[in-house]
């Protein structure tokens, strides 16, 4: 019995032993399967040419997005950023009889969510003059291309808010009872209007909120959450019957669409070799393409142990807060966007860089002969308006720790 017992044990420790051997070798290798054979692991010591190319994003990014950004500033180095969205109410029931007389108060509330814009600037002393219009055409198979999607539109009122206030309150809210808006546009429309959300979006089109633009870096884009139960347009109104009635419009399922707006005149990115420019809100990208990486594409080298690729924060980039994450996406040999190959980079405080592990990508130049390039752009250019200005100059370029897996001779 005691034989026994010792025989299981002995059994169970080989297994866990060679377990954690086969987690050492994978661990050693990366993410290939070695052959037979002895092979020996190496630091690629020559030095890497890093090419960088920035350049405006002429495709734009996606209009609808969970963020719904407003707001107008000048960038020192971008230019003049400018942002707006519209969106559609919903019909809260199918044949709906409203029977207004009058319009006692009606306002639109969209909760806010955070603000964006140098980070010197006292949100108190900034005032934004906020545009409220009614849209002109349905938007709800709009493309969702956020360079068309500057929607027809006829204004109906405008207000100051402190970007302060509106943070203190957590909430947008536009009052529209003083400009006379809302009884013949939509609480009285006729019975087929008002038969269902289709016809009614058809009657009436939604809203389009923009601010007067502002040129100055004092200036910001706030970040509003249209998909909230709390974004609505709110109506109070006395009825035939002389009774006070309330009703709520939600917006959050119904189309919402973003409208960026760039003016890159007077900046001087596009003649920088030494800069990388980032930016959200179909701005500006970089290419960064690795030359000279067939220097170890010999037949000995058979794989990657691990591959970092560190970009340093410029001291050009200001007082503007540093995104979180960034994104490298493969384009491959035929200059085309590989999705399936998108490598996230994180911010590091500590040593005022983003790190990217490209491991993957640096074994597809040995293996299957990849000339390495990427579009470095914002983690989420559609919902964010993260901007940075990174480094590639002589002092401190772009690097790539490289540890290669040889086979031995």
């Amino acid at each position: 019995m005691m034989n026994t017992k010792w025989i299981s044990f002995i059994t169970l420790l080989t297994l866990v032993v060679f377990y954690f051997s086969c987690q050492n070798e994978e661990s050693l290798i990366g993410n290939s399967l070695l052959t037979d054979g002895e092979y020996t692991v190496e630091r690629y010591s020559e030095n890497l040419v890093f090419l960088t190319e920035s350049m405006i994003d002429e495709d734009g990014v996606f209009a609808s997005s969970t963020t719904s950004m407003l707001g107008s500033y000048l960038d020192p180095l971008f230019g003049q950023v400018d942002a707006s969205f519209s969106f559609q109410i919903k019909l809260p029931a199918n044949n709906m009889a409203f029977n207004a007389v009058n319009i006692e108060d009606i306002y639109l509330n969209i909760p806010y969510i955070e603000f964006y814009g140098n980070s010197e600037l006292n949100k108190d002393d900034l005032e934004f003059n906020i545009i409220v219009s009614k849209l002109n055409e349905n938007i709800a198979d709009a493309e969702d291309n956020s360079n068309n999607t500057n929607f027809s539109s006829t204004p109906i009122t405008s207000t100051y808010k402190v970007v302060g206030d509106i943070l203190e309150s957590n909430s947008l809210v536009l009052n529209l009872t003083e400009s006379g808006f809302g009884l013949e546009e939509i609480l009285n429309l006729n019975e087929v209007d008002l038969e269902n959300n289709e016809s009614f979006l058809d009657a009436f089109n939604g809203f389009k909120l923009e601010v007067e633009p502002i040129n100055s870096i004092d200036g910001g884009i706030m970040y509003f959450n249209t998909t909230s139960d709390s974004a609505f347009l709110h109506v109070e109104y006395i009825n035939s019957n002389k009774e006070l009635d309330t009703i709520n419009f939600q917006i959050a399922d119904q189309a919402r669409l973003n409208y960026f707006q760039h003016d890159y005149t007077n900046t001087s990115f596009l003649n920088q070799d030494t800069l990388c420019f980032v930016q959200s809100m179909g701005g500006v990208f970089s290419e960064i393409e690795i030359n000279d990486l067939d220097l170890f594409t010999d037949s000995t080298y058979i794989a990657v142990n691990n591959a970092e690729l560190t970009v340093a924060i410029s001291e050009n980039n200001g007082s503007f807060p540093l995104p979180e994450k960034l994104r490298l996406i493969t384009i491959d040999n035929d200059g085309v966007e590989d999705l399936t190959s998108i490598f996230t980079g994180n911010l590091d405080t500590l040593n005022n860089h983003y790190n990217f592990n490209i491991t993957d990508c640096i074994e597809e130049v040995i293996t299957n002969g990849l000339h390495p390039k990427f579009k470095l752009e914002t983690y989420d250019p559609s919902s964010t308006a993260d901007r940075v200005v990174l480094d590639n100059s002589i002092p401190n370029p772009i690097r790539l720790d490289l540890i290669l897996i040889k086979q031995a001779n």
